[in-house]
């Protein structure tokens, strides 16, 4: 842990505070074109998920209906692959939709803490506490950017990284998914490394799966455990010229450490470099989640030949995809809900960035202030209030303009709200001002 302290004199506060005026408007500005973006956004995905669910007709998965084409269909079933989703690195192989590999790195992280406080002659002093803690992450962490680089360097390069595999021909009854369908289609599940047999350690090349499973059909004393394999798991075998050939059931067995791959040892959750018991910086883990084929998925497109491309509404796309056998009516309506979280986020960010924008207007004020013992505070305050004020006034009259041509009723009253929150300080002023004179 390290402790930095550093002092900032008044007139250089001063300085910075009339510099953050520009970056102050810039946040105004940005947080405008966000908010009158994300309603005209919001006011166009609404209506046309409205014209989508209006327009919407069932179709059977068994057959492509001639008739159909170029609607906009409805169709619950089985996605399927027979493809072979390969993890070179590892020689992992599995039939699935998605094979996703998790590569996870053990590192310092640097963590800061700062408290600032104010000196006399409206110096501001701050300290920040510089402490380290280990994590497993995905990302490379930059430790010569730390503090105290001495004593916590992580490492700089991996063999391997995260990486998705995704099967190209994916099936829906007599239909096939685009790609764009099949990269939605989910959820994952955890995919189970069989351990391979002592005797492997003395190969060159191991593959985790292929070294501990016994075909369908063979005898099943010389299968391991294959009882309690995952009943939904399906590998397939290679032969030496890189075909695949027989299907088999992996096994569940103990994972034995002796046995190594590129330097991973295999275990029942994936791969791991170094020493599972005692995780040290640098160390390795690897797993994997999958897709499985087949699995269950409802589809809103517009049928295309045997395949599907977006619907174009009047006023944008259409095309969802829900896990499981989902109603039409069940999917426009998760989709609407879907649209009214990301408006209001959106809305919820660009007010908070207004805000900020406000406060930096008016910070040199406050800082100003600050020659004063609790003069900056309560200066700080006053501002910080307008600015709160300022920013929900401007939020709502954007957002007002955003709908006033698509939705006047709903429009109005944010404009009345909006002239409120303008007016009511100069209101509350006047009142304490009158309160006073008498």
């Amino acid at each position: 842990m390290t402790t930095e302290t550093t002092t900032q004199s008044w007139g250089s506060r001063v300085g910075d505070s009339f510099k953050g005026i520009l970056i102050g408007f810039a946040l105004i500005a940005i947080s405008i074109g966000a908010l009158f973006w994300n309603e005209g956004r919001t006011i166009k995905r609404t209506k046309a998920l409205a014209e989508g669910a209006k327009n919407v007709v069932e179709a059977n998965i068994d057959s492509v209906d001639a008739t159909l084409e170029g609607k906009l269909v409805h169709l619950s079933g089985d996605a399927v692959t027979d493809e072979i989703l390969v993890d070179p690195f590892f020689n992992v192989y599995v039939k699935a939709i998605k094979l996703a590999r998790k590569v996870e790195i053990y590192q310092w992280e640097e963590e800061v803490q700062t408290k600032t406080e104010r000196g006399s002659g409206g110096q501001e002093i701050t300290t920040k506490t510089y402490s380290y803690h280990t994590t497993w992450s995905e990302e490379l962490i930059d430790s010569s950017r730390f503090k105290e680089a001495s004593g916590h360097q992580n490492p700089t390069d991996v063999p391997v990284r995260s990486e998705t595999f995704v099967a190209q021909n994916v099936t829906l009854g007599a239909f096939s998914l685009s790609k764009a369908l099949i990269d939605k289609t989910g959820p994952e599940a955890e995919l189970v490394i069989p351990s391979p047999p002592a005797e492997s350690q003395e190969q060159t090349s191991l593959n985790p799966i292929e070294e501990n499973i016994a075909p369908e059909g063979a005898d099943s004393s010389e299968a391991t455990d294959d009882d309690q394999a995952p009943a939904e798991l399906d590998y397939l075998d290679a032969d030496t010229s890189g075909e695949y050939e027989e299907e088999f059931t992996p096994s569940s067995s103990a994972v034995q450490g002796e046995d190594v791959l590129n330097g991973f040892i295999p275990r029942p959750d994936g791969f791991y470099k170094g020493t599972p018991e005692n995780a040290q910086i640098g160390d390795i883990r690897v797993t994997y989640t999958y897709v499985p084929s087949p699995t269950p998925i409802s589809v809103v497109s517009q049928q295309s030949g045997n395949t599907f491309v977006p619907y174009q509404a009047k006023t944008g796309t259409v095309e969802l995809l829900n896990f499981g056998v989902v109603s039409a009516e069940e999917m426009f309506s998760e989709a609407q809900k879907a649209n009214k979280f990301i408006a209001w986020l959106i809305r919820l960010g660009g007010f908070i960035l207004m805000y900020v924008g406000f406060s930096s207007v008016f910070r040199p004020l406050s800082v100003l202030a600050d020659i004063i013992p609790f003069a900056g505070k309560i200066v700080g305050y006053g501002t910080g209030a307008v600015a709160f004020c300022l920013a929900l006034c401007v939020s709502l009259l954007t957002i007002a303009v955003g709908w006033i041509s698509y939705r006047p009723l709903i429009a109005i009253p944010l404009v009345v709200v909006a002239i409120g929150a303008f007016v009511y300080p100069f209101i509350r002023g006047s009142k304490k001002n009158a309160n006073n004179l008498n």
